[in-house]
């Protein structure tokens, strides 16, 4: 019963991380959100008087960067509000490592599984209630719908998180429906990033399948067939055209601006600005003004916000983290949701998403488990 209580709360505490747009309290840069009083309900599931588990010594010394250059560039660029992100996802793994009571890795997929499937008819239903100013938008297209969304960051991030959430979305044929249902949301906000990630989803799942890979060169034909088609009866012309201009539209020219002026800000700064102040940085060296809250790549702004030290080490948890799929020939939804985090953070997010940390936490988890049980095995000779 324990447990089952623990597994409606952290649906409960998911599901409130998704709905990024409820806020309560706003101070300033910082809005209290529900997701962070839910999330104090999971004091009472803490192990008590036990000594308390930290995350590995490789994430405590990301953590000891992020707060040193921040503390140190606090007086010249002030204390970026993303900073709070950072430290409340490192409390989202503390309470994931000190939970009372364990939690096997099918139980936290069903966690998932049932956040993925809410979190997509929100989506869904929010979509409809607005259907008027997509319908409006299918009519002229230009840039993307706008209206109130769910997740943070406007439709890009709406697509892009339900379509990541979709590699949990379950084990039987009913992960396909969801993969068309985001396909359609994505198409519909056209999102770019959106169809690339329900693209590598659907990849993923074709690869667990039997006949795995005739089953990928088919749905490569359809694709192709589908392109053509599109292109031949100006079906989806303007989703075609999102993509065909891809470095030539005000996104795509946005991001080219910023990240043109990478070098020369690091230079200006080698030992970085401070986690949040990467915009402050670009725009007091060039003078320019940007209405972006974040560079449109985690690589980057890394670089800038932790100097070049910083940004080396966060190069050297990707390729840590990669290397240790490889080692263990992991491909688990939890390390394909990171690993798409990863690839897609060269081209968006902000960094400090709670998202992450939950699925972050829970890999670990796993992981731990894992090499702990591999350990009694090897010992034992069980």
């Amino acid at each position: 019963m324990k447990i089952n209580g623990l597994k409606m709360w952290l649906i409960l505490f998911i599901l409130t991380l998704c709905l990024q747009n409820v806020n309560i309290i706003t101070f300033s840069n910082f809005s209290l959100k529900l997701c962070h009083i839910v999330s104090l309900v999971f004091i009472f599931y803490l192990k008590g008087n036990y000594t308390m588990r930290f995350p590995s010594m490789k994430i405590m010394v990301f953590y000891f960067i992020i707060f040193f250059v921040s503390l140190l560039s606090y007086k010249s660029f002030g204390m970026g509000s993303l900073l709070f992100n950072y430290i409340f996802g490192f409390y989202i793994l503390l309470i994931l490592f000190n939970l009372k009571y364990e939690l096997s890795k099918d139980e936290f997929y069903d966690i998932l599984q049932k956040v993925s499937w809410i979190v997509l008819i929100i989506v869904i239903l929010n979509a409809i209630l607005n259907y008027q100013t997509i319908i409006r938008f299918l009519r002229n297209p230009y840039g993307h719908p706008e209206y109130n969304f769910i997740f943070a960051g406007g439709p890009n991030l709406e697509a892009t998180w339900t379509s990541m959430l979709g590699i949990f979305s379950g084990k039987t044929n009913k992960k396909y429906i969801f993969v068309f249902l985001t396909a359609i949301l994505s198409a519909l906000l056209a999102s770019r990033v959106g169809i690339i990630i329900n693209i590598l989803v659907l990849l993923y799942f074709l690869i667990q399948e039997k006949n795995g890979l005739k089953k990928i060169l088919t749905f490569c034909i359809v694709i192709l067939i589908l392109f053509l088609l599109a292109i031949k009866t100006n079906i989806f012309s303007y989703i075609l055209s999102r993509f065909s201009q891809t470095g030539y539209d005000s996104g795509s020219m946005g991001r080219k601006r910023m990240w043109s002026l990478f070098w020369p800000t690091l230079k200006q700064h080698p030992f970085g600005v401070g986690i949040g102040n990467s915009i402050k940085a670009l725009e007091r060296y060039s003078n320019l003004t940007f209405y972006e809250n974040n560079l449109h790549n985690l690589i980057m702004q890394m670089f800038i916000e932790l100097g070049v030290l910083g940004g080396l080490y966060y190069i050297y948890l990707i390729f840590a983290y990669f290397i240790e799929c490889i080692k263990h020939k992991e491909l688990s939804p939890y390390s394909m949701f990171l690993g798409i985090y990863i690839i897609i953070g060269t081209l968006q997010f902000r960094g400090g998403d709670s998202l992450f940390f939950v699925i972050l936490g829970i890999y670990l988890i796993i992981d731990h488990n894992y090499k702990n049980k591999k350990r009694i095995i090897e010992r034992t000779g069980e």
